[in-house]
C-alpha cells in the first residue's frame, strides 16, 4: 500500500509542475482503506497501515475536501481547499525535508546511480551530492 513517504515524493513533484488543475490534500490518521468501507481484501489487510482515525470521520474528511475542490471548480474560489493543502504541506513536511537533506534521487538529485538521470553519470560518476553525505565525510575525517 502506499506509505507516507511516496505520498511525500508525489507531493514534492507535484509540487514543482503544479498548475491550476493540480491540488494535493491528505487526511491526517487515514489509510489506504479509509477512502472504502465493508471487509477490506486479505491484500489490504496483510499490508495497508491501520487507520488512527475512524471509517465515518475519514468518509467525513474526504466528503469536505470533494467538496471544497469542487467549490473551487464551480466557483472559482474556495477557502477551505487552500487550507487542505496547507494542512497536507504541514504533515509533509518533516519527510521532504529529511529527503532532501538526504538528496534522494526522486526529490533534489536525480542525478545518480538509479535515479530518472543516472544516464548523465560518467563511469558512474554523477554530478548531484548528498548533503548528509559531505557533512559525514568531514565528521570523519576529522574536520
Amino acid at each position: 500500500m502506499t506509505r507516507i513517504s511516496r505520498i511525500a515524493e508525489s507531493h514534492y513533484n507535484l509540487g514543482k509542475n503544479r498548475d491550476e488543475k493540480d491540488t494535493f490534500v491528505g487526511i491526517e490518521g487515514a489509510s489506504h482503506f479509509s477512502f472504502c468501507s465493508g471487509k477490506m481484501p486479505s491484500n489490504v489487510a496483510s499490508n495497508d497501515l491501520m487507520a488512527e482515525i475512524s471509517e465515518s470521520d475519514a468518509h467525513v474528511a474526504i466528503a469536505q475536501r470533494v467538496n471544497a475542490w469542487i467549490l473551487k471548480k464551480v466557483i472559482g474560489n474556495s477557502i477551505h481547499l487552500q487550507k487542505y493543502k496547507n494542512e497536507a504541506d504541514l504533515l509533509l513536511k518533516p519527510v521532504t525535508e529529511a529527503y532532501l537533506s538526504e538528496g534522494s534521487r526522486h526529490f533534489n538529485a536525480p542525478n545518480q546511480v538509479g535515479g530518472p538521470l543516472s544516464s548523465t553519470c560518467v563511469k558512474g560518476t554523477c554530478l548531484d551530492q548528498t548533503p548528509k553525505a559531505i557533512t559525514a565525510q568531514k565528521h570523519i575525517a576529522g574536520d
